[in-house]
Parts: structure tokens; sequence; C-alpha cells
């Protein structure tokens, strides 16, 4: 019956102590709470190791060489995950409270890992720009006063489109720096149109650079139907080659899901057989002193941080 009691009491606890203000944070952590946390460390490390394996799991599943554990207390989860990277990486924690530094700072000497801490708040410490490949809390994440300030914060001191990548080779694809660039600049994009990203958003992102597409695909037309009522529908005709190709398509999450499946169909569909006047010619060419015309741009690609997050 111990245990439950902990957990229940804990969860009120820690209820409590998030509503409290960046000041009341540091005098309680740096008290009575910090103190009894330390007390009862073993306990807690038990309570919470299946929250800790996730996020070891999760960094081993990428690349990362460079991890931050936001909100660390007593260090269990930054250990772990130095322990993972070894001699080639770093995972230093962060958290507001002394005691319980001492206690995380005490065991990573005794046990010989290479994890380092600072003493700061998450909120507001000033880190080196895109210096963390991963940002990881187990709980500390709920305990902000200013959640959209500290994020922000976090988000400066994480590399762009470290997760992503990560992502993108667990799908499959081999980036080079310059593509992962244009697909994290779609995939922010995208993420202020959609309120999930999918697996297949990211896979139609990567194709997009790394297919060597032959014919160039310009828009001719769309209609989009959206409202309180049925599912979202898209008209969509492409044009290549003179020759114009049409879906409708239904489906996703909204509009944005249901303009890149139509995209996607048009695309998979075979080139017409060129015929033999132009089979040596992929474009054509403008009379002498003609102006050329102006393709018409595709809407801005859905693109759009996995960061999947996983609290402290």
């Amino acid at each position: 019956m111990l245990l439950p009691l902990l957990e229940g009491k804990q969860k009120e606890a820690s209820m409590d102590v998030a509503r409290q203000t960046d000041d009341e944070q540091e005098k309680l952590w740096n008290g009575v709470a910090g103190r009894g946390w330390v007390e009862a460390q073993e306990l807690l490390d038990r309570l919470f190791k299946p929250f800790e394996d996730l996020l070891v799991e999760a960094v081993s599943a990428g690349s990362a060489n460079r991890v931050l554990d936001v909100g660390c207390g007593t260090g269990s989860t930054t250990l772990a995950v130095a322990r993972l990277l070894g001699a080639s990486g770093r995972c230093i924690g962060i958290d507001i409270s002394d005691p319980m530094l001492a206690a995380a700072r005490a065991r990573a000497e005794r046990e010989g890992t290479p994890a380092s801490f600072i003493r700061a708040n998450a909120q507001t410490h000033v880190f080196e720009p895109a210096s963390f490949d991963m940002i990881i809390s187990r709980f500390g994440v709920m305990f902000f006063d200013d959640s959209v300030r500290a994020f922000a914060n976090l988000r400066r001191a994480a590399r762009d489109g470290a997760a992503l990548a990560d992502r993108a080779k667990a799908l499959g694809f081999h980036l080079t720096g310059e593509q992962l660039q244009t697909v994290f600049e779609e995939f922010k994009q995208l993420a202020d149109k959609k309120k999930e990203i999918y697996d297949g958003d990211i896979a139609a992102l990567c194709e997009q650079q790394i297919l060597d597409v032959p014919e160039t695909w310009t828009l001719a037309n769309y209609r989009v139907n959206c409202g309180t009522e049925g599912r979202p529908t898209v008209k969509l005709t492409l044009r290549r080659g003179g020759q114009d190709v049409t879906e409708e398509m239904t489906g996703g999450d909204g509009p944005a899901d249901a303009w890149h499946a139509g995209r996607r169909r048009i695309r998979a569909r075979p080139p017409p057989p060129r015929s033999p006047r132009c089979a040596s010619a992929h474009r054509s060419v403008p009379r002498a002193g003609a102006r050329a015309p102006r393709p018409a741009s595709p809407p801005s690609e859905p693109s759009g941080p996995v960061c999947h997050a996983l609290d402290r």
C-alpha cells in the first residue's frame, strides 16, 4: 500500500507546485521539497523508471550526441542517457534545486558517468544557440511559470531539424544538409496548417527532395470545399507537357491533407509517351523575341520541431 499512497501524494503535490511562480518554486525546491525528494530518491527512481526508459529509448532511436535534460532533479534520467551516449556524446541536466543537483553530481562521480549539471532556470537560462540535438524532460516542464517563454528559450538551444532528421532516417531517407534544411522549412509551414503531422507527410516532403523527376508539373487549377459539415475535398488539376490531369480527393484532417493526397496521386502516374518530334527535348523553346510565360506556382508546400516530446 505504501507505493500507491506515495504516488497519489506525489501527484497532488506536483499539481500544487506546478501552479506556483518561479520565485516560489525556487524557494520550495531548495527547501523542504528538494530535501524530501533527495531522501526519497531511490523510491521515486523506481516509480518513474518506465518514463525514464521511454526517454532513453527515444534518444537511442535517434542520432543525438548532445542532449539536454530539463528539470533533471537527482539525475536519474540524465545519467541513464549519459551512459547510453558514452564518451562520444554528452548529456547535461538543468535544475533549480541545489540539494537535488548535489545528489545528482555525487551519483555521477560515484559511478564515473560523464554527465554534467547546470544550476539554473531552463525558462530563462542563456543557452548557447543550437547547442543540443535533443531536449528531453521527465516531468520538469510542467513546472514552468511561463510555458511559452520557456519553450521559446529551449527552441533557441535546439539545433534546427535535429528531430526531423532522425525521423527521416527512421523512415529510410538519408538527406544532405541542404535537402534537410529545405524539408525543415516546408515542415514548419505544414505544421502551421495542420494540427498533427504524420509519417506520411514527412515521407512526402523527403521524396520531393530526392526523387529525380524529369518532367515539370505546373498548377492549372484547384478548388477547395470545406465547412462544418462533411469532409474537406480538393479538386486539383496539374499540367505536364500540355496535358491536364485532374484528381478529386477527400481525406485526412483538412484541405491540406486532401491537396497533398491528390498531388501525390497525380505525380505517381506514368508520363505520357513522347511524340517523335519532341522525343529529344524536355522543354519547349520560345520563338525569338517572345516573352516566356510565367508558370503558376502551387500553394506553399505544407511543412513545419518532431518534435514529439515527453515530459520529465
